[in-house]
């Protein structure tokens, strides 16, 4: 229930900022035609039945959505009033993938809905009807139909003229290709069960067929109340299919929950309903089946498994189990941010908070106490909006992970100016002051909590490209749970960043064990500004590598361009030009940061995984099928998830995987070497990552002699990977 009421809040928090969102990126691409969905009203007579035809026409290439639109999308609903109708079976769906690995099920170009009308009318009826809709291409866009007209009891349409016309040939035609209820084929089995993992599956056997050479699925499944639908994978064996469809229990989100057994009698009887598109049949049914209880892999169906684990699906061994509960992991992110602290990442930030801290040292205890409060505030809101943001993505079946901020150039772009403004800060350029300082612009702030708060927004920011021990299993907890466990969870490790200096508010004598404010505090700053330069560098190896040639140059060019301006106004000119020089690199970052083709095109080499090539091991890229390829071949493999953002990889890089030891133990046991490179978005990469319980990088596996896939986690060393290797 809590889950459900945090999940109805949120949404309606974001309405109003989605609907402004929306607005402006509807008016800014150009690209979107001036009517995505068109609706024609048409009604007809076929020898027994009159009907009303509600006509959707799309915009080419545009899609909206079936009664189960998928793994997200909505439903395109229709309400009619005035007059008693019912409708019939909605039309056969088309699948897509959208980006992100994306499954829905919707219709493109044109579709009908048809509605069955009473036998007679008496006099003419006033209808009303109402559609709202959801059309998406590389945007989705929110639409509606209100429309009222006259229909006579001749069953003629007056009061709306249609924007597109069908002849009653056409309609007729789509109105038999309707699909159509009927008895489950004898051919078909279909069963609950469990699988060996304790997933809840829809086995189908589809038995006496041949195999066909395409098929995009078997079955559509319709909505069901306490069940979600995810995946069909489906293998073929002599003359029968083997189909598995995985399943979400979502029972346990009832008020009462429903508790789903291992095995054994339901709770109650469960009927799902299914559009079965049989081998070799271009007309699919509608199919109904009632299920009572819960079976386990039978015999068969193991011998099925044991087929499909010859084609992929690997034994997995988790070598860091974690406990389970809710307090333990809330300890563990809250340990993780602790630790952040010291990771190199967040370094920088907290260096200039320190610093300040000694600036701050000689004021009185409340002001002490202000400070770090402020600070606290900046990390622990920032948090809570990060941990929105991952919901919202969540809601409309985005999927996403630690650190994904990073792998958006956009956004990077955005940090490297940032921090370079900072930088120019702590040299002196200009007097705005950065973290804890004490005036902004001609403005006096005399406590500067301003700069506090931006501190723990920055701290927060520059912590996500890090995976401290600890982190990555609260955070796996955290993205596979419900909203509220994210917020809490991103909350526990928001706390745990900023703990050392809640302790300092509480405790201002420590802030007094801080040398005291004098002239090497100057040269301190220059050097706090370089760190942020070496945070700057970073940020731009970065982004050349997830954006499109020249768009480095371009940015180098925005960074000159801001450096003159601040140097123009501290050492030339502090005139009404200054304004001027400013507006030229303003006007640049806005065109760097909204170029819609910014982004790299993916290439079967990725730049990332050649510079690990160059230092002398044979890294090859990452994929499912080589996965399976070598663990099917029991070939020894080491497998490295990382991202050319994630400093914690690097450090790992530096430690473990560079050393000669490591290089030794490669070339001793012909270990093959498969690079993940997450420094993009990647949606295989992504869905790897969930279903091993990583939310992030890095992420390392070992396939161990035996064909098995071990978990190792996100800290390594060579004696660990060893053991994995050969045990």
């Amino acid at each position: 229930m809590y889950h459900v009421l945090g999940k109805v809040f949120m949404l309606k928090f974001l309405s109003l900022f989605l609907a402004l969102t929306l607005s402006f990126l509807v008016r800014a691409d150009n690209s979107i035609p001036d009517k995505l969905v068109e609706v024609s009203l048409f009604s007809f007579k076929d020898s027994k039945n009159n009907y009303l035809a509600v006509a959707f026409k799309n915009a080419p290439h545009w899609h909206t959505y079936w009664s189960n639109p998928g793994d997200a999308g909505l439903p395109t609903k229709i309400k009619i009033t005035g007059l008693e109708t019912k409708e019939l079976a909605w039309p056969v769906p088309s699948q897509y993938k959208e980006d992100g690995d994306i499954q829905v099920f919707g219709y493109g170009d044109q579709y009908t809905r048809f509605f069955k009308l009473p036998a007679s009318l008496e006099k003419k009826k006033s209808l009303t009807i109402q559609s709202n809709w959801l059309v998406c291409k590389h945007i989705c866009i929110p639409g509606s139909f209100n429309q009222t007209f006259n229909l006579s009891p001749s069953y003629s349409i007056s009061g709306y003229k249609n924007p597109f016309s069908l002849s009653k040939e056409t309609l007729v035609r789509q109105l038999k290709k309707l699909p159509k209820e009927q008895a489950t084929p004898s051919n078909l089995n279909l069963e609950l069960v469990r699988d060996g993992e304790g997933d809840l599956r829809l086995h189908a056997q589809i038995q006496n067929v041949k195999k066909q050479k395409e098929k995009t699925a078997f079955f559509f499944p319709y909505r069901h109340p306490l069940l979600t639908f995810k995946r069909e994978k489906s293998s073929f064996k002599e003359d029968s299919y083997n189909v598995f469809y995985s399943l979400e229990w979502d029972g346990i989100y009832e008020e009462p929950p429903i508790e789903l057994p291992k095995v054994g009698k339901l709770p109650q009887s469960l009927e799902v309903k299914l559009l079965y598109f049989a081998p070799n049949s271009e007309q699919p049914i509608i199919i109904k089946k009632t299920f009572s209880e819960l079976k386990p892999l039978t015999l068969a169906l193991s011998a099925v498994k044991k087929s499909t684990n010859s084609s992929g699906e690997l034994q997995v061994l988790n070598r860091k189990e974690q406990g389970s509960s809710l307090f333990v992991y809330l300890i563990l992110a809250f340990i993780g941010g602790i630790i952040l602290n010291v990771m190199p990442c967040v370094l920088p930030v907290i260096s200039i908070k320190l610093f300040n801290l000694a600036a701050h040292s000689d004021e009185s205890r409340k002001m002490i106490f202000k400070h770090n409060l402020s600070y606290t505030i900046g990390v622990l809101l920032s948090f809570s909006v990060l941990a929105l943001i991952v919901v919202l993505l969540k809601t409309t079946g985005e999927s996403v992970g630690w650190g994904f901020q990073l792998q958006s150039p956009h956004f990077v772009a955005f940090m490297v100016i940032i921090l370079t403004i900072f930088a120019f800060n702590l040299f002196g350029l200009f007097e705005f002051r950065t973290p804890g300082g004490r005036v902004l612009g001609n403005v006096q702030i005399k406590e500067g909590f301003i700069g506090d708060f931006l501190s723990g927004v920055l701290a927060t920011i520059l912590s996500t490209p890090c995976s401290a021990p600890f982190l990555g299993t609260a955070l796996t907890f955290a993205f596979s749970g419900s909203s509220i466990l994210i917020f809490c969870i991103f909350l526990s490790i928001g706390l745990g960043l900023s703990f050392p200096f809640i302790l300092t508010a509480f405790f201002p004598q420590a802030v007094r064990a801080l040398p005291r404010p004098g002239l090497w505090m100057e040269k301190v700053k220059k050097i706090l500004g370089f760190t942020l330069i070496l945070t700057v560098i970073w940020l731009l190896d970065v982004f050349e590598m997830q954006t499109i040639q020249g768009s480095l140059f371009k940015l180098l060019g925005v960074l000159s361009f801001f450096f003159f301006a601040f140097y123009f106004q501290a050492h030339i000119s502090k005139s009404k030009w200054k304004y001027f020089f400013h507006l030229i690199p303003l006007s640049l970052a806005a065109v760097i940061l909204f170029q819609s083709d910014l982004t790299k095109v993916q290439s079967n080499q990725s730049s990332f995984l050649e510079r690990k090539k160059s230092k002398g091991l044979g890294w090859e890229k990452w994929s499912e099928e080589k996965t399976q390829e070598y663990a099917a071949n029991r070939q020894p493999t080491f497998i490295d998830f990382t991202a050319n953002w994630c400093l914690t990889c690097k450090v790992n890089e530096k430690l473990v995987l560079e050393t000669k030891k490591f290089k030794e133990l490669i070339k001793e046991h012909d270990v093959k070497l498969l690079l993940g490179d997450w420094t993009r978005n990647d949606p295989k990469i992504s869905a790897f990552l969930n279903k091993h319980g990583f939310v992030g990088v890095p992420a390392y596996f070992v396939i161990n002699k035996k064909g098995q896939l071990v978990i190792l986690g996100e800290t390594i060393s060579v004696k660990e990977i060893k053991d994995a290797l050969l045990n």
